[in-house]
């Protein structure tokens, strides 16, 4: 059987995007708990706007709009993405 050779190219691809991508995030976030616990003040300014928006939610899993509210958390990891070449 041969396969062709767009679809061989185009499976290769997709695995190759899904692989990666799954590899940066853990990456980008293995990074982002690292510098939140070597940096306290950050630590405790994140568990706060945490525990601000879990206490405002009536819901058990955060909402999207929820995540787009917490200002200083969304920031702290673009810092980490600018900072940390992945």
């Amino acid at each position: 059987m041969t396969l062709d050779p767009l679809a061989l190219g185009l499976s290769i691809g997709c695995r190759t995007l899904l692989l990666a991508g799954h590899d940066t995030t853990a990456n980008t976030m293995a990074w982002f708990f690292y510098e939140v616990a070597t940096h306290p003040e950050a630590q405790a300014h994140i568990r706060e706007e945490i525990a601000t928006v879990r206490a405002r939610s009536t819901e058990e899993e955060y909402t999207v709009a929820e995540l787009d509210g917490m200002v200083y958390t969304q920031a702290a990891l673009k810092v980490i993405v600018r900072l940390v070449y992945i």
